[in-house]
């Protein structure tokens, strides 16, 4: 769900900019483009936690209340971890978003292009993978991006992630500014 949902945020974003003419006026300010790609890529990121931080009210507040055995269990410590693999992984997402957003001036194919990038594409690589050696199946579960979100939840977080996450984010903003 968090591709599509970075994608969605992010196109929302660029296209009310591309319909109100307002990026060009945005441009004439003596302010740099890496500047400006740096302040969309924020304000879509934020949006997107944002979004993930309101999915926490559910079993947060409302299942506490109905059940007096989950009361116990569900904690806003036992989420943080999580929230902070799916935090780290949207990074690059929106990234991709931002960047496909800044190549197209229509919302709709900004949205497809962000979505292929960050979905189809590595689910067509993990399947030619898995086609490839079955023995990739033993390593990640469901989907590479699943596994690295339980691992991260677990506490094991390897530096590989970390680095190509960081890098990743870096060469998209870096696209988006030119």
């Amino acid at each position: 769900v968090l591709p599509l949902l970075v994608s969605l945020m992010a196109m929302r974003l660029w296209s009310d900019d591309g319909v109100a003419e307002r990026t060009e006026c945005d441009l004439v300010v003596p302010v740099p483009e890496r500047v400006f790609a740096q302040g969309r890529f924020a304000a879509a990121y934020l949006a997107v936690l944002g979004a993930v931080a309101l999915s926490l009210i559910v079993p947060l507040f409302i299942l506490p209340d109905s059940s007096q055995a989950l009361a116990s269990q569900l904690k806003v410590v036992r989420f943080i971890p999580a929230f902070a693999a799916i935090a780290f992984l949207a990074m690059p997402l929106t990234a991709v978003s931002s960047m496909c957003g800044s190549f197209f001036r229509n919302a709709v194919p900004a949205a497809v292009a962000s979505l292929a990038l960050t979905y189809v594409v590595p689910f067509a690589v993990y399947r030619a993978a898995l086609a490839w050696s079955p023995a990739v199946r033993a390593r990640f579960a469901e989907s590479p991006v699943v596994a690295q979100i339980a691992d991260a939840a677990d506490g094991f977080l390897s530096l590989g992630f970390v680095v190509v996450v960081v890098a990743f984010t870096v060469f998209a903003l870096f696209a988006a500014s030119k």
